[in-house]
């Protein structure tokens, strides 16, 4: 997949940054689930994609290019009794975007699962729980410049939820059925 972007504005003849004049990238991603259906299932998402950005900014060409890789595993073991456990995170690589790069970040989390009835579950859940997923990164085409940032975001979280099922899927069904039969009338 190829993406452009097009235009510098020009306000009284003057031209300022507005949008990128280009922009390519090339995106390649997967998601795959692997499980054995009693004890063990793997998720897993990836993306690969390269960015290249060219503009002139302020009278200076920019020509910022890169790889970037991200992966987002997720696997659940269930237990007796109703109980599972999750154990899923996330790894990005340095990213380009325009004049910013961004340095690697991850995340790690966890999760206690409990199914209380057929339609009730209960889960705590903790997000980020090595406070790794903090944003750092520098600004690049700067004249005479360089700049940087490091953000400290509320990124560890925990939560506790219970979750009611009010289905098991029959409405659906039954719909799927009945517009079948529709599509089917329309045919004759």
């Amino acid at each position: 997949m190829r993406l452009d972007t097009l235009g510098d504005t020009a306000i009284d003849g003057n031209r300022r940054p507005g949008n990128i004049g280009k922009h390519y990238s090339y995106v390649i991603s997967m998601n795959a689930v692997v499980s054995n259906y009693k004890m063990i299932q793997l998720m897993c998402y990836g993306e690969l994609m390269w960015n290249q950005y060219k503009s002139v900014i302020y009278n200076q060409t920019m020509n910022n290019k890169g790889w970037y890789a991200y992966v987002g595993p997720t696997i659940q073991v269930k237990m007796n009794k109703g109980w599972m456990a999750e154990l899923g995170g996330s790894y990005q690589t340095r990213i380009v975007s325009a004049q910013f790069v961004l340095s690697p970040a991850g995340t790690v989390n966890v999760a206690i699962v409990k199914k209380l009835k057929n339609n009730i579950t209960l889960k705590l859940n903790a997000i980020d729980i090595f406070y790794t997923n903090q944003p750092v990164g520098e600004i690049k085409n700067l004249y005479q410049s360089e700049a940087g940032w490091y953000s400290y975001l509320d990124t560890r979280v925990i939560t506790l939820s219970l979750s009611y099922r009010l289905t098991k899927g029959k409405v659906n069904q039954i719909r799927q059925i009945k517009s079948n039969e529709t599509e089917q009338n329309r045919d004759k």
